[in-house]
């Protein structure tokens, strides 16, 4: 039974990863057919572990991010950055971690933005995406005293949107990882947070 299940959640793997290619190219909406095609299997092999977006989607965000850190809770969200004092730090351990979850399917990524309009799927993950942002931006500040106009701001610094801008002209992700680094550590600074 050890094999069969490793054969499956393998393919399972497969189905997810070709997904995000094949959605990157041709949006959200594209066929299973195509996913099939390209991830080598059959279609009913595509349906068979996945009925719809509303069961692909979730699976999708979940290679992207962790569960856990997707769907923790304030207190869990607080011991992602256990042992870290300052917010600079934690702060600097959400980016990094955060644009090295982006780096992974920035394509994928951006069509679920762009089209999450057209399917509930897409907007509950990218609303379950922003509450884990929110939480983690919240955790990183601890004590620190932030008013709402500075939480809005780090939280734009930190989400995928800007990431991505910087990318998109060019820069090299690791780099644009460090700008945004950077200007959460100036906006920080700038709000006598340290």
């Amino acid at each position: 039974m050890g094999a069969r299940a490793d054969a499956a959640a393998h393919t399972r793997r497969r189905i997810v990863d070709t997904a995000m290619a094949v959605q990157a190219e041709e949006g959200a909406a594209a066929s299973w057919d195509a996913i099939a095609l390209r991830a080598g299997v059959s279609t009913a092999t595509v349906y068979r572990h996945f009925r719809s977006l509303d069961e692909l989607v979730p699976a999708c965000m979940e290679t992207i991010w962790d569960r856990e850190q997707l769907d923790s809770s304030p207190a869990a969200a607080r011991r992602v950055f256990e042992g870290l004092d300052r917010p600079s730090e934690r702060f600097e351990r959400l980016v990094r971690a955060s644009c090295h979850c982006y780096a992974k399917a920035p394509g994928w990524l951006a069509v679920v933005r762009a089209e999450r309009a057209a399917h509930p799927a897409l907007q509950q993950a990218i609303a379950r995406q922003q509450t884990a942002v929110r939480r983690l931006v919240d955790a990183a500040l601890g004590a620190a005293q932030a008013n709402t106009s500075l939480k809005r701001t780090l939280r734009a610094l930190v989400d995928l949107p800007f990431w991505q801008s910087l990318v998109d002209t060019g820069m090299a992700p690791g780099a644009a990882t460090d700008v945004v680094v950077r200007m959460v550590r100036a906006e920080l600074s700038n709000n006598g947070i340290a």
